[in-house]
């Protein structure tokens, strides 16, 4: 009887120690499945930066360079910004990266950014391109199309000028730029009725001064298609392919304007300027962020 109630002790022993191992792994499964799952959560972003800048220039410019102009940061702000990617170990994406994140079919590291330059001045080669190069950062940049230079001429920081042909293609010879559309010759903006109120070119028809109306829809279609194809056709002479990436004249496209790219081969647009974009967002109205001459680089990294 003693042998059997000693039988039966040990049976239960074995019984509780069997359910704490059985616990004991279950709990091990399940930690380590919130682990993995963290990990994941760490390993891609759910929003992205696009960040926008358009003239650099020496800390020692003329004041009137800098005044009320928020287009315009110092040669030293743009160095200490892409020292601080580096350091923290941000990717610089492409456009294709941001086609793909934005569609939902690509996940992005935590850590990524979108560097972007517009309308194509020689202070983005003359003072970005060095530092691009030095910290192994890759930049979109959107030249205004018809105002590249043909040949080289001597640069003044205190003068706004733009590329050269031969200043884009070794950017993108060396792996720091990729280079698309910034429109062939509409940055600019065009009255819209006679009272002289005006808007960006490719936000809407425009007043026809000489005819005193408007422009019809189809008219204005045909002006932003045969921009773009003009810029296209010439971005492929000169770089050797054409643009699938467009951005607005000072941020405004219009509905119309993008289904006049996309017949070209434009297959995304940036907009206005606004917060980080997500998947899901509208591909032909992407926004990006101003980096702010006012900012401290705590304001650059927040932004990130």
């Amino acid at each position: 009887m003693q042998s059997v109630r000693k039988l039966r002790i040990t049976l239960l022993f074995i019984l509780i120690a069997l359910i704490a191992l059985v616990s004991l792994s279950i709990f091990s499964y399940m930690q380590m499945r919130i682990i993995n799952s963290a990990e994941t959560e760490l390993s891609s972003e759910e929003e992205l930066t696009v960040l926008i800048y358009h003239h650099l220039a020496p800390e020692d410019a003329s004041d009137w360079i800098f005044e009320d102009n928020e287009a315009v940061i110092t040669e030293e702000q743009f160095s200490e910004q892409m020292e601080a990617l580096y350091e923290l170990d941000y990717e610089t994406l492409s456009s294709d990266d941001v086609r793909d994140f934005v569609q939902g079919e690509k996940d992005i590291p935590e850590r990524s950014v979108v560097i972007t330059f517009d309308d194509g001045y020689e202070s983005n080669y003359q003072f970005a391109y060095p530092l691009l190069k030095e910290y192994e950062h890759q930049a979109i940049f959107f030249p205004i199309i018809s105002r590249m230079e043909e040949n080289e001429s001597s640069f003044d920081p205190e003068v706004l000028t733009y590329m050269s042909w031969s200043q884009l293609k070794e950017m993108k010879r060396a792996d720091v730029a990729e280079v698309q559309h910034h429109t062939y010759d509409s940055h600019d903006y065009a009255e819209v009725n006679d009272s002289g109120d005006e808007r960006p070119e490719f936000a809407g028809p425009i007043w026809l001064e000489d005819e005193e109306r408007m422009e019809t829809e189809e008219e204005f279609r045909q002006r932003v298609y045969d921009d773009i194809k003009k810029g296209q056709k010439l971005l492929e002479s000169k770089t050797g392919q054409p643009a699938s990436v467009l951005a607005y004249p000072f941020g405004w496209g219009s509905e119309e304007a993008a289904e006049e790219a996309s017949r070209l081969g434009i297959e995304i647009a940036f907009g206005p300027e606004g917060d980080r974009i997500q998947p899901g967002d509208n591909i032909w109205n992407l926004s990006r962020i101003n980096v702010s001459p006012g900012w401290n680089l705590e304001d650059f990294v927040d932004a990130l």
